[in-house]
Parts: C-alpha cells; sequence; structure tokens
C-alpha cells in the first residue's frame, strides 16, 4: 500500500487498533500543527527517498 500523509488524529485511534491486532498498515506521515505546508512537503519528499513501502509499513514518521 502507499503511505498517507494526515494530520488528522482519529488516525491514532484507528492505527493502534491495528497494531493491537498485529495488522499491518502501509504506514503514516503525520503532520503536526505547528509545520509549515513547505516544511512538511520537503520532509516528505526527502523521506520518500529513503524510506520504502517495507520499511514504512506499519510505521508513523512525524512531521514538524
Amino acid at each position: 500500500g502507499r503511505t498517507l500523509v494526515t494530520c488528522d488524529r482519529d488516525f491514532f485511534t484507528i492505527t493502534n487498533d491495528l497494531m493491537t491486532r498485529q495488522t499491518p498498515f502501509p504506514g503514516i506521515f503525520f503532520i503536526q500543527p505547528r509545520a509549515t505546508i513547505g516544511e512538511a512537503v520537503r520532509i516528505i519528499a526527502e523521506a520518500a527517498k529513503v524510506l520504502d513501502a517495507p520499511t514504512m509499513e506499519s510505521r508513523i514518521e512525524w512531521v514538524p
């Protein structure tokens, strides 16, 4: 699957449930409220160069 990019905290409830059931999910980039759009895009673009789908599986990456 493809990694999701979101700032919706409801996804923590969803991912917590998936992790509890040991169900893999594609991974999430969580953009924190203080991040600017440009900063978020730059960080995600850089991460996409080094984090492939298997690495991102069941993982949450924080975008400051």
